[in-house]
This record gives structure tokens, C-alpha cells and sequence, in this order.
């Protein structure tokens, strides 16, 4: 059989290979510790263990809000700010507009635990069923809008996910 590296004797050649294998695996594993700690280190979830005790009535809250139909449309920003009109159209099991529900819109990146912004939903007088309100989007990608409230007694939770 031929040698294929007849420059490279085999007393260099293997301590060679050995030492590249290392090599490799040193930064392969220096990177992924690199990349681990990066991020700025695990999200803390804020009072996690009261959302925790209240599990039955959040489970049950979202149980209401799936059976909305809530729309959420992000309009573009007026001017130079970073805020952007957030239109939400909600509509019951049957088709009609829900213009009694009162709570709080919270726009949410994946990524992080903490909400961007956390508003009171504010009605639109001449569309029923419509809220609008204004929150700071500075970034595209994929935003979550929690939507938090009540109508009149039954408690309301939904989430909706929208990629700018």
C-alpha cells in the first residue's frame, strides 16, 4: 500500500493528528461555554410562585379567552418614536363584537421574562369590539400579546403570537 503523505514521516504525522483532534475540541468547547453564558443568564420569571398558587384560575381564565376570537394587527409608527399603534379586535363564539372587556395588553418578546410594555386596554369609540393602544416596538421578529382582563365577572387570558 501507498503512503499517501510521503513528505510526513509517521513519528510526526501521528502526534500531528492527535494534537489537531485537541485542538478542535478545545475550541469546539471553549465556543459552546462562550455561547452558554452570552445571553445574559437565566430569565427570572416575576412572582412565579403567586402564578404558581393561582394555577386553577389562570388555567380557567384561559379556558375563557380561547373562546375568543381576538385579532391583532400592528399598525406602522407615526413619526420618529418607537411606539406603534397595537389594534385588537375581539369577537365571541357567535361572530359578535365583545366591546365590554376591561383589563391590560402586555406586548412580550419570547425571549425574555419581563413584558416591553404593559398598557390598559382603551376601546375605539366608532368600532365596537376594537381596542387600540400604543406600545414601544422598536425591534421586528416575534412579539407575544397577552391580553389580561375580564367581562364583567368572567375572567379573560389570552396570548397571541405575531412575527413584525
Amino acid at each position: 500500500m501507498r503512503n499517501p503523505f510521503p513528505s510526513i514521516p509517521a513519528n510526526i504525522r501521528w502526534p500531528m493528528f492527535i494534537i489537531g483532534l485537541l485542538s478542535i475540541s478545545i475550541t469546539a468547547s471553549a465556543y459552546t461555554f462562550y455561547k452558554a453564558h452570552s445571553d445574559g443568564g437565566p430569565a427570572i420569571v416575576e412572582n412565579y410562585y403567586e402564578k404558581g398558587k393561582n394555577w386553577n384560575a389562570s388555567a380557567e381564565a384561559r379556558r375563557n379567552g380561547g373562546r375568543l376570537d381576538v385579532k391583532i394587527r400592528v399598525l406602522p409608527s407615526t413619526g420618529d418614536s418607537n411606539m406603534r399603534p397595537v389594534e385588537v379586535t375581539v369577537r365571541d363564539s357567535t361572530g359578535a363584537t365583545v366591546d365590554d372587556l376591561t383589563g391590560m395588553i402586555r406586548g412580550l418578546r419570547p425571549h425574555l421574562a419581563a413584558p416591553v410594555a404593559a398598557v390598559p386596554l382603551r376601546p375605539v369609540d366608532e368600532t365596537p369590539g376594537t381596542y387600540r393602544q400604543l406600545l414601544p416596538m422598536a425591534a421586528g421578529g416575534i412579539w407575544d400579546f397577552e391580553i389580561d382582563g375580564s367581562r364583567g365577572e368572567t375572567p379573560i387570558q389570552t396570548t397571541i403570537r405575531v412575527r413584525l
